[in-house]
């Protein structure tokens, strides 16, 4: 029964659709894959190499054997395995920036490929294949992956109470450092329980002008493209879907060198270097060197212009 009375709730929009209304609503990226795993049960898995640790939990946890493999300057893997009964082929849409190659993987593989898309917002999924989208790491929200199944899946899950709204309240009234440790401690408290979206992300998603983010993360990631692909190791890149503008300098710069311009640049995926093998010298290498740019939503040309500045003067 619901309570009559009292103090107020915390007052949120209501009435919008989001973006991914189709797909299945959970928590986390690593919820989708703990899904995807139950459903399917694969006997094995083939993941990339360069990938956060947090991408192989749910296939430990569920005892699925995982084989390693490593990729080239194209951000696409060197060589593709021949899959036996029961085994899949995981892949990275890194930063958003490989759709049409993903493409090609759907073609070699069929349904046996599944596509984290966490960096590739915009992408509703694929026929037949499992896919998944994340976010909270494309807005300020706590938690929030979207699920594309492969298969119809019966389940439905209980939206996740775990959030904290701490984080995103003190950016969003300057205090940069409290909210940068609040920040850190939620998202060490994520693990690979299966929940669904909560309400609050859910709500608030719900008032997102999706096509004016959409096209501001274009613009941007093009604005850079178009200064700074002549340093980049990776070449050009096109994007309907942008997560950030990925430069790898020919010349290193230091990430401290933008955080000291207030310009805070982060680092995909330091640990990668603990887990270095002798065939995975590329993924440790980009690790340490690639520069993930900025492009969201909340920037334009000027913001794109200090960027361009900063690598200009120090390469």
């Amino acid at each position: 029964m619901r309570p009559v009375g009292g103090f107020f709730e915390l007052e949120l929009p209501s009435g919008g659709v989001h973006f991914h209304s189709e797909a299945i609503g959970l928590s986390t990226g690593r919820a989708c894959l703990g899904v995807f795993i139950d459903e399917v049960k694969p006997r094995k898995v083939f993941v990339p190499f360069y990938t956060c640790d947090a991408t192989y939990h749910p296939f430990q946890l569920r005892n699925i054997p995982l084989e390693f493999y490593e990729i080239n300057s194209e951000l696409e893997p060197i060589s593709l395995p021949e899959l036996q009964e029961g085994e899949y082929f995981l892949y990275t849409n890194y930063f958003g920036v490989k759709e049409a190659y993903s493409e090609s993987l759907r073609a070699h593989f069929g349904d046996k490929l599944v596509v984290d898309n966490t960096h590739c917002f915009f992408h509703k999924g694929y026929e037949g294949n499992w896919s998944f989208t994340s976010a909270r790491k494309h807005f300020g929200i706590p938690d929030g992956a979207f699920l594309y199944p492969g298969t119809k899946v019966e389940t439905s899950f209980s939206p996740f109470e775990g959030i904290t709204l701490s984080p995103y309240l003190n950016r969003l009234i300057g205090n940069q450092a409290l909210a940068f440790q609040q920040y850190q401690e939620h998202e060490a408290s994520l693990n690979c329980d299966i929940h669904g979206i909560s309400i609050y992300s859910e709500r608030m998603l719900g008032a997102v002008d999706f096509e004016n983010v959409r096209e501001k993360r274009i613009a941007n990631f093009n604005y850079l493209q178009e200064s700074l692909m002549k340093y980049n190791r990776l070449g050009m890149m096109t994007s309907d879907s942008p997560f950030c503008y990925p430069l790898w300098p020919r010349k290193p710069i230091l990430h401290r060198d933008f955080h000291k311009q207030q310009v805070f640049v982060p680092s995909y995926w330091k640990e990668i270097q603990n887990r270095i093998r002798p065939d995975n010298t590329f993924s440790v290498d980009l690790s340490t060197h690639l520069l993930p740019l900025p492009i969201d939503h909340r920037y334009g040309k000027e913001e794109m212009d200090r960027m361009i500045e900063i690598v200009s003067e120090h390469i």
